[in-house]
């Protein structure tokens, strides 16, 4: 297959798979026009030493957490994983055998010990029974919540259209009242430059009948009041 062509204005190509011919009887004219296809696609593809340049840098580092970063760290310099810290599940021996006080702590904590794991399988106990409808509910009521914001961004997108809806039927009104008023102001003004000729006119065939008939002519036009 050759580059694609992009849907932009620009000549940019997208680089598709390079050529491939699955046949059992591959000859010397497979070859040739596999090759054929190649040099097609070099003339279509523009030629660069770095064709990602355009592109932005990856962050490789993205979704990595702390937790992750010390893992890695961990793999790369070889070190085994740590064992698990049983420490807290141990009930040590008293170190004095002898002493009767010692033994009655150590009971003691060997009680506390167990009332934690006690707690703790309740605990996984109740989970396994609740846990399950617990957050199923709990789901539920996410699914209400964001539905009911749906609806209120799409009520306010609706308000939003309508505001932008009413304020361009005002704006095409009024252009449509300017563009009329711009073609009766170009009315007016032809009159009156046809009023201006007509007046200029008519003061040079008075002018002309004055002097015809040997008579003053001396009226101000911007005297006569119409």
């Amino acid at each position: 297959m050759l580059a694609l062509p992009s849907s932009k204005a620009s000549n940019d190509f997208v680089l598709d798979a390079l050529p491939y011919i699955d046949d059992a009887e591959y000859d010397e004219s497979h070859r040739k026009f596999a090759l054929s296809m190649v040099e097609e696609e070099q003339k279509r593809y523009p030629m660069t030493k770095d064709y990602l340049k355009k592109f932005p840098k990856p962050n490789y580092g993205k979704f990595l957490t702390p937790l992750l970063e010390d893992e890695f760290k961990r793999i790369s310099e070889g070190k085994a994983m740590p064992e698990f810290d049983m420490s807290r599940y141990m009930v040590p021996v008293p170190s004095t055998t002898a002493d009767r006080q010692t033994w009655v702590n150590a009971i003691g904590n060997c009680d506390a010990q167990i009332e934690n794991m006690r707690l703790k399988k309740l605990n996984l106990e109740l989970m396994q029974t609740h846990g399950g409808p617990a957050l199923v509910k709990c789901n539920k009521v996410l699914k209400t919540l964001a539905d009911k914001e749906e609806q209120t961004v799409f009520k306010l997108r609706s308000q939003l259209f309508e505001t932008h809806s009413r304020r361009k039927r005002r704006q095409e009104d009024v252009r449509s009242q300017l563009l009329h008023m711009g073609s009766q102001w170009i009315v007016l003004v032809n009159k009156n430059i046809k009023l201006d000729d007509a007046i200029q006119n008519m003061e040079a065939e008075l002018k002309a009948t004055a002097k015809r008939i040997k008579i003053e002519y001396n009226v101000d036009p911007d005297s006569i009041m119409v």
